[in-house]
């Protein structure tokens, strides 16, 4: 009996748990068809800004996935920091391959690596994490427009930012005349993501353990139920 409680509670849980809060951006871009692969990005919207004063890349990739996980529909997604330090550039970084970037409001802003590090990107603005657009503002690259890095660096004295004003080099290459100990916002690019939709479903993972749980549990009470009977028969 134990093991059948057990086995509902788990069940209940799936069944009768509020779903996560959707904070009102698109994750899966409508043009794209079941198994298309993308990328998403945004800029940091809320929270600090960060300095650039650091040379790891990885504490500006905590930086954005702190500021992606505001965001629940976010918070199971890879996210690295679009720049570039003295020892890694945003183009090795990122290491875009041969598919579509997304803002998060379903623009397409790049078609693919060459395409975004060409000097230019479909349109100005960036969405946030919670899905509102941010026109103007200051964004910490250290990177030229290619996706090199830049002589201002990162973690140097006066590192390059980019300015969402602009679709054009300026969207990541701007200016470099602010200190580092500055405080700007950063970009944030996903891992590789694949669109699940028609067609043969693939179950998520959630759906997975749910259909798991409750064949175990029909079993369970139909192995009880048989011994039961041979009880009451011998």
């Amino acid at each position: 009996m134990k093991m059948i409680h057990q086995l509902a509670m788990a069940l209940s849980f799936f069944v009768f748990s509020p779903a996560l809060c959707n904070g009102g951006v698109i994750t899966t871009p409508t043009d794209l068809a079941p198994g298309a692969k993308y990328y998403l990005i945004f800029i940091t919207g809320t929270g600090n800004d960060l300095t650039g004063q650091s040379s790891n890349i990885s504490d500006y990739d905590a930086f954005v996935t702190s500021q992606a996980l505001q965001n629940s529909e976010l918070s199971g997604i890879t996210w690295k920091a679009l720049g570039s330090t003295s020892t890694v550039s945003a183009r090795d970084h990122l290491n875009i391959g041969d598919f579509p970037i997304y803002r998060l409001d379903n623009v397409r802003i790049a078609n693919n690596a060459t395409d975004l590090w060409d000097g230019s990107i479909a349109t100005t603005g960036m969405t946030h994490q919670g899905g509102g657009i941010l026109p103007n503002s200051f964004v910490w690259t250290g990177s030229n427009s290619d996706g090199t890095t830049s002589s201002y660096y990162l973690g140097s004295a006066t590192p390059v930012l980019g300015f969402t004003q602009y679709s054009d080099s300026n969207w990541i290459n701007h200016r470099h005349d602010f200190p580092s100990s500055s405080s700007h916002r950063m970009l944030a690019v996903s891992q590789l993501l694949t669109v699940r939709g028609s067609g043969p479903a693939v179950p998520e993972p959630a759906t997975i353990t749910f259909w798991s749980l409750t064949t175990s549990f029909g079993l369970l009470l139909r192995k009880r139920r048989f011994q039961s009977k041979r009880s009451s028969l011998s």
